[in-house]
């Protein structure tokens, strides 16, 4: 019995005292320096400042109080009109404004949302604003490259780097991709493509997770959930992306990468959510921790009028717009 001891605690001591190849650790590093790096930019996810959804209508745009869609007060207090119809979404700007897209000034201008590809982004100064669009809803998302969160960013914190949570898995393929539901934080669901189904053992127990597909990645994305979560990660789950499976379906799921959400870091963000499969049932102590910084909602919501919800409503998701490798990693 005491033999049996020792030799537990002479493995847990082996164990704790492991050191990782250093090329293994100045892989890891780098890639999480990178992440930060795109948080950090000036287009990343930090500097999201509101979020409106749209009703039919006309709106008034501007950092005053009387404004609908009310922006950073770095922005002027009459912006002009977003006007809402069954052609789309459409931009007046007041006289005097000097609002941009692409570089051009605009005085009235057709806003295309991202459905079906990038977005018609104007800019005033460091605020700039875009037409998004999340299943039958059509939201405004407005970012400032000045924003506090963005400037008060305190970096991100880690799990030690530990090559245990490089696990070995396998693809598990459906007979053909398949569109599944992914929960979001806006209490709907999104349609996504998924080939299949991760499997992979952990402490003798074998797991799965559903992976999803991005049109012109290789690699795979997923969306989970642990026991950490609420704790000392944060409580809407993580991401983790993959590189391409080999033919015969073996990939590697590296947790010492597993990354936030956008919503960890702001209120404004639209993110997806684990679904029931995938939450696992033990503690993966390992990638990016809880983020403590995020802000509260400020009180700037809209006021006056039914044609736009609010500019805080449905916070607190990602995909869609976060639903592209370089978005969810930080970029926005």
């Amino acid at each position: 019995m005491r033999r049996r001891a020792v030799l537990s605690l002479l493995v847990l001591f082996l164990v704790t005292c492991r050191r990782e190849a250093p090329s293994y650790v100045a892989h890891i590093e780098q890639a999480r320096a990178e992440r930060v790096t795109r948080l950090q930019a000036e287009k990343g996810w930090l500097t999201l400042a509101g979020l409106f959804w749209l009703q039919p209508g006309t709106s008034r745009v501007g950092s005053s109080a009387q404004a609908e869609l009310r922006i950073p007060v770095a922005a002027p207090a009459q912006v002009g009109t977003l006007t809402v119809d069954e052609t789309g979404v459409a931009l007046r700007v007041q006289p005097g404004v000097a609002a941009t897209s692409d570089g051009a000034p605009v005085t009235t201008l057709p806003l295309r949302d991202d459905a079906a590809g990038a977005s018609t982004v104007v800019s005033l100064g460091s605020v700039s604003f875009y037409v998004i669009r999340r299943g039958t809803r059509l939201g405004v998302r407005v970012k400032d490259s000045a924003s506090a969160v963005r400037t008060g960013f305190r970096g991100l914190e880690y799990f030690s780097v530990d090559s245990r949570w490089r696990i070995p898995a396998r693809l598990v393929r459906y007979e053909a991709p398949r569109r599944v539901s992914v929960p979001t934080v806006l209490g709907e669901d999104s349609e996504e493509l998924s080939p299949g189904e991760l499997e992979f053992t952990l402490d003798g127990r074998a797991h799965r997770l559903q992976a999803l597909a991005e049109s012109g990645e290789q690699g795979l994305f997923v969306v989970f959930g642990d026991a950490t979560n609420g704790r000392s990660t944060h409580g809407a789950g993580r991401f983790l992306d993959t590189e391409a499976p080999a033919v015969d379906g073996s990939v590697m799921l590296d947790f010492n990468l597993a990354y936030n959400p956008p919503c960890a870091f702001t209120p404004y963000a639209t993110c997806p959510v684990p679904s029931a499969k995938n939450r696992l049932p033990v503690a993966i102590e390992a990638g990016e921790r809880a983020y403590e910084h995020r802000p509260h909602l400020h009180g700037n919501r809209s006021t006056g009028t039914n044609r736009v919800d609010s500019q805080n409503a449905g916070a607190g998701r990602c995909r869609a717009s976060c639903l592209s490798r370089g978005a969810l990693s930080g970029g926005a």
